[in-house]
């Protein structure tokens, strides 16, 4: 799913109150992020249908001092995946499925 002119042309043939609110609120914003995701969507849609994204256990901490922190990194995160017999504790998205995500979004879309 891309944020490009076809894909905001979607959003306004569908022509529901919500698609065209969708378009007046990501034309300016989205289309400038290039190839960065639009998380909030995608984290209600995964919440609807887990099937959109694959995710895997993984174990992490955050480092708040000492090395890898200064004025301007206000942290860092290691990740370790489960297998090295550390308990996970976070659920860690590995993929996702665009055009499942592009078809119920849309479906969603249609309905309001």
């Amino acid at each position: 799913m891309d944020f490009d002119d076809d894909f905001y042309q979607k959003l306004l043939d569908i022509n529901t109150k919500s698609s065209i609110f969708a378009y007046n609120a990501g034309k300016g914003t989205f289309q400038n992020w290039n190839d960065n995701w639009v998380y909030d969507p995608i984290v209600v849609l995964y919440h609807m249908n887990k099937k959109i994204i694959e995710m895997e256990d993984y174990y992490t901490e955050v480092n708040t001092s000492g090395f890898g922190t200064n004025e301007t990194d206000y942290g860092t995160m290691y990740f370790l995946p489960a297998e090295i017999n550390i308990k996970p504790n976070i659920k860690y998205a590995e993929k996702i499925n665009l055009d499942l995500c592009y078809k119920d979004f849309e479906y969603y879309l249609r309905m309001y």
